[in-house]
């Protein structure tokens, strides 16, 4: 019996160091997210300015997924839905939402199909439920979106490094490439 539990847990590893990279993604976005939303973008309607500006600043979790998750009723088409998406990714993530995250992800794909995160984040859950052709069409998108990705404006180099390096490994289902630590913040 004891054979049959660590031959079980021995085939869980792989999963669990991609769900740290997963994880090491979400600090690297959130810190580019919030250099985003530090000034990056301008949006011209000043009510939808501060519809955003309130949702992102809000401290408590709930009070900022429900303002994003209005923003983006009410803005659909706002320079700051991609941003926003990816703000929410990272919340419901940080609240064990996965089946959130994974739905806002598709609507981010759908903004950006080249997007890193939703990438990153739906190749990891479609390998957890065991979809492997699905995680395998994303981790191949996801390998060539890598390939012409440039940096966004506000993240540091050594930051961008680490979050390539990070996707890449989600993509190809390498453990060994996790990356662990503090992630430094943008140099802006």
């Amino acid at each position: 019996m004891k054979v049959a539990k660590a031959r079980e847990a021995k085939d869980y590893f792989p999963l669990a160091g991609i769900a740290v990279m997963v994880f090491s993604l979400l600090v690297i976005f959130a810190q580019w997210a919030s250099a985003q939303a530090s000034g990056r973008k301008e949006i011209k309607d000043s009510a939808e300015y501060h519809a955003y500006m309130s949702a992102i600043g809000q401290q408590d979790i709930k009070a900022k997924i429900s303002e994003l998750e209005s923003f983006l009723r009410q803005y659909p088409d706002s320079i700051m839905k991609e941003d926003g998406l990816g703000i929410l990714i990272a919340l419901y993530e940080r609240t064990s939402d996965s089946a959130k995250a994974v739905d806002t992800g598709h609507e981010l794909l759908a903004a950006n199909p080249c997007n890193l995160r939703a990438l990153s984040l739906l190749t990891y859950e479609s390998r957890r439920s065991k979809n492997l052709d699905e995680a395998k069409r994303y981790a191949t998108k996801g390998n060539q979106c890598l390939q012409t990705a440039t940096k966004p404006a506000g993240m540091s180099d050594e930051a961008w490094n680490v979050f390539k390096k990070s996707a890449a490994a989600v993509f190809n289902n390498d453990p060994g490439g996790i990356v662990v630590g503090v992630v430094p913040r943008s140099s802006q």
